[in-house]
């Protein structure tokens, strides 16, 4: 503690100011002055707090409810009083040392506990945050307590993890994270006002959680605005950074991925094709065959504007579309590599699992749902890029064949990946989306939409706006060759709970 003298020398030397050898007894300047070495050693003041459960979270954590009431049901006030009366109890006898509660005492060490239990391996892969969203929550909670922004978000997301494991047996969790939802959006604000702070790691973990937030909360119809565009914002703010750490590194790499797929719904992301390749162009990234396929995948989403504006006037544009169909074969050509490989990894694992060895099953469970997902994002990806290729083909009957096929094959993986929702599978939504937006038949699409509402409702309950399609910038949709029937959502009403 600073101000509190912590010197053990005798008493003879602390007179003269004199450095006391603690090593010896008597020290080396009592004995050459033949004089007693009276209190050598001894401790002479110590700090003892007031209040040890004093709360020392951090002001914007102070009176959250988070400090609620603890699991034996006392309240975290009551249990300060006790303690209070138990140190002065204690001094009274003169006892200088009390017993640590096992539960958190303050708002800040409360979330982190919270955090650190949903990224433990003992979660499992149904319900562990960081096999699902990223590596780089396992970074979190040593960057807790210094970012208010970053902590009002992590409070709005772990309420959101509250529906697990049971999401149909728990209160009405939608006010609380409401409340929570919208004081994060202010303390980001005021994060976003601070130039410094905006360009803060911390910051950009925020913005992830809000995104992550978004999907256990129903929007009106008609909003379009999301926390992607202001991701977009804040990673052209940073530029391409020189240096960064794990955490840094692996939250850029999920946060770009989140920006990259947005940007083929959502027309006000926009980077030059320059910008995407600086993006992902990192020293940090591990070269892999999904990789380089997301990197690939970049120049997806300018061909698609410049597209949709050949589109309109197909004689006009004539050069530019046989320019775009050949950049777009190129693109789906360096897809193939990676859909071969993680195919071939998924079938190797097959029937493999021991009765008899539930350590192994669960390792063996980790790496089917890793290739289960990464090959269910694959084809997705495949989809996406055959929507523009559909668009600007007089006779797609082929490129819609393939497209057919692979839709069907994401509803087959999303039915073997039941058993790891909700959170070990729910990067599928995605993959069910591109399959309903791609399917050629009815009967295809409905299934698709169907199976995507049945794996919305793990985190919320759906609304109207649920039962929306959601639209590509280009799509098959923008084709002057093509004509679309589209499934009505009345036919989907039943799914409203």
């Amino acid at each position: 503690m600073p101000g509190v003298p912590s010197g053990r020398g005798c008493d003879a030397c602390r007179r003269q100011r004199k450095k006391c050898d603690l090593s010896v007894n008597p020290c080396a300047r009592c004995k050459r002055l033949r004089i007693p070495c009276i209190n050598q050693g001894q401790k002479r003041f110590k700090f003892v707090s007031n209040n040890s459960n004093e709360d020392k979270s951090p002001p914007w954590l102070i009176g959250s409810s988070a400090q609620g009431t603890t699991r034996s049901g006392t309240s975290s006030a009551s249990r300060s009083d006790s303690d209070s009366a138990g140190l002065r109890s204690g001094r009274s006898q003169g006892q200088a040392s009390q017993s640590i509660s096992p539960i958190p005492t303050n708002a800040y060490m409360r979330l982190v506990n919270v955090f650190t239990d949903k990224i433990k391996p003992a979660a499992g892969i149904r319900y562990n945050i960081s096999w699902t969203f990223g590596g780089y929550l396992d970074y979190v909670p040593a960057h807790l307590g210094v970012n208010e922004a970053m902590d009002a978000a992590t409070d709005a997301f772990m309420v959101g993890m509250r529906r697990f494991p049971n999401p149909t047996s728990v209160v009405d969790l939608a006010p609380v994270m409401l409340e929570k939802y919208t004081l994060a959006l202010a303390a980001l604000r005021r994060c976003l006002d601070d130039p410094a702070i905006a360009r803060a790691p911390e910051t950009l973990c925020a913005v992830l959680f809000l995104l992550n937030c978004q999907q256990f909360l129903s929007h009106p119809p008609g909003t379009t605005a999301s926390h992607g565009e202001g991701a977009a914002q804040i990673i052209k703010l940073r530029g391409r950074p020189e240096r960064c750490d794990s955490f840094e590194g692996q939250m850029l790499l999920a946060l770009r991925g989140v920006v990259l797929l947005e940007s083929l719904f959502n027309e006000r992301i926009h980077f030059t094709e320059q910008e995407w390749i600086d993006m992902f162009a990192s020293t940090t990234a591990v070269v892999t065959p999904e990789g380089l396929a997301v990197q690939s995948f970049t120049l997806l989403p300018n061909i698609m504007r410049r597209a949709r504006v050949a589109l309109q006037n197909v004689v006009q544009y004539a050069a530019e579309l046989d320019h775009l169909r050949s950049k777009v074969a190129r693109l789906r050509a360096d897809l193939e590599p990676f859909i071969v490989d993680v195919r071939q990894r998924l079938d190797a694992l097959g029937e493999t699992s021991d009765p008899h060895n539930s350590a192994r099953n669960i390792q063996l469970n980790l790496v089917h749902c890793h290739y289960l997902r990464t090959y269910a994002f694959g084809l997705a990806l495949v989809l996406m890029v055959n929507e523009v290729r559909i668009a600007m083909s007089p006779d797609p009957a082929e490129v819609m064949a393939e497209s057919q096929a692979c839709a069907v094959e994401i509803l087959r993986l999303a039915q073997l990946a039941d058993q790891y929702r909700p959170l070990g599978a729910c990067v599928l939504k995605l993959c069910l989306i591109a399959a309903e937006i791609a399917a050629s038949d009815l009967a295809t699409k409905f299934a698709a939409k169907q199976m995507r509402l049945e794996f919305d409702t793990d985190f919320k309950v759906l609304q109207q706006c649920d039962l929306e399609e959601p639209k590509l910038i280009c799509g098959r949709a923008m084709s002057p060759w093509l004509g679309l029937t589209t499934i009505p959502n009345a036919q989907m009403g039943s799914r409203l709970q």
